[in-house]
């Protein structure tokens, strides 16, 4: 937890490889098991490397 709040971070995705008849399939998990509440008033940052979940957690929260 930081001085002011609780800091979560954002850590590289997870990729799973699946086998189809013909080939082997890569899928990318970007955000897993995630549950927060943000109060009213609050002022947050997201923060984490490129590819980790930003802006796919923003479209989540905004329901995009």
């Amino acid at each position: 937890m930081s001085e002011n709040g609780y800091f979560a971070n954002m850590q590289s995705k997870k990729k799973y490889r699946k086998k189809t008849s013909k080939e082997t399939v890569v899928e990318t998990v970007a955000i897993d098991h995630l549950n927060f509440t943000i109060e009213s008033g609050s002022f947050i940052s997201i923060m984490g490397k490129s590819g980790c979940g930003k802006t796919t957690l923003l479209k989540l929260i905004i329901s995009r």
